[in-house]
């Protein structure tokens, strides 16, 4: 039998597998797509390139940050040209065949419900990516709950049920991602207000 220990410790060798030990970053100052997929190429290069990040996979999951149902140029949720760049780097650099599923959470603002997602990717420019062959927008409200005990006053984060559960991501490897950005965001505010 695993102690729980050993499943931690295994499940942090996955966290550390998953995520990237770098972070790169490219400037781009306009949302022109040919500008964005330049830089959005260049940035994803320096950590291995989509081909490398992907690998195998067949279904891609999207997560952009769909904060309200507003205006793109209100700069509050990510920008749908961004994400059909995004889109067009990933068919692209991967065999044919690959699903693409845009999803999000929305804020504590908007009610998860199909209607509300769609008139959140309605009012947030997004609609016309649904088109686009092999991609869809999650209109399943549904959610799963991780988290709860990361601490004693942390709510649980909630993740939309298109997320997979598989080897790579289980409810045990989230937790511990939550548990490793938890950290980090605490180190950020205490260092925030030390200055």
């Amino acid at each position: 039998m695993i102690s729980k220990m050993e499943k931690a410790e295994s499940n942090q060798k996955d966290v550390d597998d998953f995520l990237p030990d770098s972070v790169a970053i490219r400037r781009c100052h306009e949302y022109n797509k040919e500008a964005l997929k330049a830089a959005i190429e260049k940035c994803v290069g320096l950590i291995g390139g989509f081909r490398e990040l992907i690998g195998n996979a067949k279904k891609i999951l999207l997560k952009p940050n769909l904060l309200s149902a507003s205006k793109p140029e209100l700069a509050v949720t990510t920008h749908p040209v961004f994400i059909e760049s995004v889109i067009e780097i990933i068919k692209k650099a991967t065999p044919a065949g690959i699903s693409i599923t845009i999803a999000d959470s929305p804020g504590v603002s908007t009610p998860h419900t199909k209607e509300n997602l769609e008139k959140l990717y309605r009012q947030c420019g997004l609609s016309y990516l649904g088109n686009i062959e092999r991609v869809n927008l999650n209109l399943d409200p549904g959610y799963m709950e991780v988290c709860s005990n990361c601490s004693p006053s942390a709510a649980a984060f909630r993740f939309s049920r298109v997320v997979p559960t598989t080897p790579v991501v289980d409810e045990a490897l989230v937790e511990q991602v939550c548990q490793r950005v938890r950290a980090l965001a605490d180190r950020a505010t205490l260092k925030a207000s030390a200055q």
